[in-house]
Protein backbone atom coordinates (compact mmCIF):
# COMPACT_ATOMS: atom_id res chain seq x y z
CA UNK A 1 0.00 0.00 0.00
CA UNK A 2 1.21 3.43 -0.79
CA UNK A 3 0.10 6.91 0.04
CA UNK A 4 -1.75 8.13 3.06
CA UNK A 5 -3.31 4.77 4.01
CA UNK A 6 -0.03 2.85 3.76
CA UNK A 7 1.80 5.47 5.81
CA UNK A 8 -0.81 5.31 8.56
CA UNK A 9 -0.80 1.51 8.63
CA UNK A 10 3.03 1.53 8.84
CA UNK A 11 2.92 4.12 11.63
CA UNK A 12 0.39 2.00 13.54
CA UNK A 13 2.58 -1.13 13.11
CA UNK A 14 5.67 0.73 14.32
CA UNK A 15 3.80 2.10 17.31
CA UNK A 16 2.45 -1.30 18.33
CA UNK A 17 5.29 -3.63 17.24
CA UNK A 18 8.27 -1.26 17.10
CA UNK A 19 11.07 -2.09 14.68
CA UNK A 20 9.67 -5.63 14.44
CA UNK A 21 6.97 -4.06 12.28
CA UNK A 22 9.48 -4.30 9.44
CA UNK A 23 9.09 -8.10 9.62
CA UNK A 24 5.34 -8.06 8.97
CA UNK A 25 5.35 -7.58 5.16
CA UNK A 26 8.02 -10.24 4.42
CA UNK A 27 6.38 -12.68 6.84
CA UNK A 28 2.98 -12.20 5.23
CA UNK A 29 4.56 -12.59 1.80
CA UNK A 30 6.26 -15.86 2.77
CA UNK A 31 3.11 -17.26 4.34
CA UNK A 32 1.10 -16.27 1.26
CA UNK A 33 3.63 -17.80 -1.13
CA UNK A 34 3.55 -20.97 0.97
CA UNK A 35 -0.04 -21.45 -0.12
CA UNK A 36 0.94 -21.54 -3.79
CA UNK A 37 4.43 -23.06 -4.06
CA UNK A 38 5.41 -26.53 -2.93
CA UNK A 39 8.93 -25.38 -2.01
CA UNK A 40 7.40 -23.28 0.80
CA UNK A 41 4.74 -25.78 1.86
CA UNK A 42 6.40 -26.19 5.27
CA UNK A 43 5.24 -22.66 6.18
CA UNK A 44 1.63 -23.79 6.21
CA UNK A 45 2.14 -25.50 9.56
CA UNK A 46 5.13 -23.61 10.91
CA UNK A 47 3.98 -20.00 10.67
CA UNK A 48 3.51 -19.67 14.46
CA UNK A 49 7.29 -19.81 14.80
CA UNK A 50 7.44 -16.58 12.78
CA UNK A 51 5.32 -15.07 15.54
CA UNK A 52 7.79 -16.37 18.13
CA UNK A 53 10.59 -14.64 16.24
CA UNK A 54 8.62 -11.40 16.17
CA UNK A 55 7.87 -11.55 19.89
CA UNK A 56 11.52 -12.25 20.69
CA UNK A 57 12.63 -9.33 18.55
CA UNK A 58 10.14 -6.97 20.19
CA UNK A 59 11.25 -8.11 23.64
CA UNK A 60 14.98 -7.76 22.92
CA UNK A 61 14.52 -4.33 21.34
CA UNK A 62 12.71 -3.08 24.44
CA UNK A 63 15.01 -4.87 26.88
CA UNK A 64 17.98 -2.69 25.94
CA UNK A 65 16.49 0.77 25.28
CA UNK A 66 19.81 2.63 25.46
CA UNK A 67 21.23 0.55 22.59
CA UNK A 68 18.26 1.19 20.32
CA UNK A 69 17.58 4.86 21.05
CA UNK A 70 18.24 5.87 17.43
CA UNK A 71 15.82 3.20 16.15
CA UNK A 72 13.16 4.40 18.58
CA UNK A 73 13.57 7.99 17.47
CA UNK A 74 13.57 7.11 13.75
CA UNK A 75 10.36 5.08 13.81
CA UNK A 76 8.61 7.42 16.25
CA UNK A 77 7.57 4.66 18.64
CA UNK A 78 7.48 4.76 22.45
CA UNK A 79 10.12 2.03 22.45
CA UNK A 80 12.18 0.23 19.81
CA UNK A 81 10.07 -2.84 20.65
CA UNK A 82 6.80 -0.90 20.50
CA UNK A 83 3.98 -1.20 22.99
CA UNK A 84 4.03 -5.01 22.76
CA UNK A 85 7.72 -5.14 23.72
CA UNK A 86 7.13 -2.72 26.58
CA UNK A 87 4.23 -4.82 27.88
CA UNK A 88 6.21 -8.08 27.55
CA UNK A 89 9.13 -6.75 29.55
CA UNK A 90 7.32 -4.60 32.10
CA UNK A 91 4.73 -7.17 33.12
CA UNK A 92 5.98 -10.60 32.07
CA UNK A 93 9.62 -11.35 31.29
CA UNK A 94 11.70 -8.67 33.01
CA UNK A 95 9.26 -8.48 35.92
CA UNK A 96 9.49 -12.22 36.58
CA UNK A 97 13.05 -13.27 35.72
CA UNK A 98 14.95 -9.97 35.53
CA UNK A 99 16.87 -8.44 32.67
CA UNK A 100 19.47 -11.20 32.30
CA UNK A 101 16.87 -13.95 32.54
CA UNK A 102 14.65 -12.21 29.99
CA UNK A 103 17.59 -11.90 27.61
CA UNK A 104 18.37 -15.61 27.97
CA UNK A 105 14.72 -16.56 27.48
CA UNK A 106 14.39 -14.42 24.36
CA UNK A 107 17.56 -15.88 22.86
CA UNK A 108 16.51 -19.45 23.63
CA UNK A 109 13.04 -18.88 22.19
CA UNK A 110 14.60 -17.32 19.11
CA UNK A 111 16.86 -20.35 18.57
CA UNK A 112 14.01 -22.81 19.19
CA UNK A 113 11.88 -20.87 16.74
CA UNK A 114 14.71 -21.05 14.20
CA UNK A 115 15.03 -24.81 14.68
CA UNK A 116 11.32 -25.50 14.25
CA UNK A 117 10.81 -23.04 11.40
CA UNK A 118 13.69 -24.35 9.29
CA UNK A 119 13.58 -27.99 10.45
CA UNK A 120 17.23 -27.66 11.45
CA UNK A 121 18.40 -30.99 12.84
CA UNK A 122 20.84 -30.02 15.56
CA UNK A 123 21.67 -33.65 16.46
CA UNK A 124 22.80 -34.40 12.92
CA UNK A 125 24.79 -31.17 12.77
CA UNK A 126 26.61 -31.93 16.04
CA UNK A 127 27.42 -35.46 14.83
CA UNK A 128 29.08 -34.05 11.72
CA UNK A 129 31.44 -31.99 13.88
CA UNK A 130 33.20 -35.18 15.02
CA UNK A 131 33.86 -33.90 18.54
CA UNK A 132 35.64 -36.57 20.57
CA UNK A 133 33.69 -37.66 23.65
CA UNK A 134 34.87 -36.41 27.02
CA UNK A 135 36.53 -39.00 29.28
CA UNK A 136 33.67 -39.13 31.78
CA UNK A 137 31.15 -39.44 28.96
CA UNK A 138 33.10 -42.24 27.30
CA UNK A 139 32.54 -44.59 30.24
CA UNK A 140 28.81 -43.88 30.11
CA UNK A 141 28.77 -44.57 26.37
CA UNK A 142 30.65 -47.87 26.89
CA UNK A 143 28.09 -49.01 29.49
CA UNK A 144 25.27 -48.14 27.10
CA UNK A 145 26.65 -50.41 24.37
Amino acid sequence: MAGWLGANIANFCFFIFGAAGYLIPPALLLIGLGQFFDALIFLRKRWPWLLVWGVCLMGILDLFPESFEVVKRNIGAPSAGGYVGMFLNDFIFEAVVGKAGACILFLVLYLVGFMYLTNFQINEWVRTLRIPPLPFAQSALDKEE
